[in-house]
């Protein structure tokens, strides 16, 4: 969360439930938040209209193994018009290999 003290208000905000099975099977749920009047002086370029009046998202995200090397990935938040992906992941490493933070 980001407050403006000139705005004196709360101008950025992002929430995150995350389910992690193990290292390949991960599902999130998103909240973010962008305050109208943080946004427009940022971005005056951006005309959409939901841009204009900030943004509220409710999101979901993911990744898990299917198969091998082959994993679902995703991302859908509602209320925009440009975050929406949806793929297929083959990687070459093998979990056991990888490296840990």
């Amino acid at each position: 969360m980001q407050y403006d003290t000139s705005l004196n208000s709360i101008v950025l905000g992002d929430v995150v439930l995350a389910y992690q099975q193990n290292d390949n099977n991960v599902l999130q749920l998103n909240y973010r938040y962008a305050n109208p009047q943080y946004v427009k002086p940022i971005r005056e370029d951006i005309y959409l209209p939901g841009y204009q009046q900030g943004i509220s998202q409710v999101g979901v995200t993911g990744k898990w193994l299917l198969v091998n090397r082959w994993s679902l990935v995703g991302a859908y938040y509602y209320d925009t018009m440009i975050d929406k992906l949806i793929g297929l992941q083959y990687s070459t490493l093998d979990s056991q290999y990888r490296l840990r933070a």
